[in-house]
């Protein structure tokens, strides 16, 4: 009988998150005020699109430097960052326009 030895990975969610804490954090605060601005400015249409653009473009940033600084950092995450923020800005306009 062959014994099968379960191994756990080093990579579970809680040491991500005990590591990544502040990157985490950063990110909350940057969808927090977003969602701030959002129904601060409620009712104003084009203060709330550069809001989700300036949201967009600190997501890309995050992203990228969180990438950079645990040395993970490729063309391909790069342009899957700059492609999603790009649709939800397309989203947030579309949302805007026709509501």
């Amino acid at each position: 009988m062959v014994e099968e030895k379960i191994v756990r990975k080093e990579n579970s969610i809680f040491p991500w998150y005990k590591s990544h804490w502040l990157h985490t954090v950063v990110l909350v605060v940057i969808f927090g005020l977003a969602l701030w601005g959002f129904l601060r400015f409620q009712g104003a249409e084009i203060i709330q699109l550069y809001i989700a653009g300036v949201a967009v473009l600190a997501y890309v940033g995050w992203g990228t430097l969180f990438h950079y600084f645990h040395r993970r950092l490729s063309l391909s995450l790069v342009a899957e960052y700059l492609l999603v923020g790009s649709l939800v800005l397309l989203m947030v306009f579309w949302l805007l326009a026709f509501s």
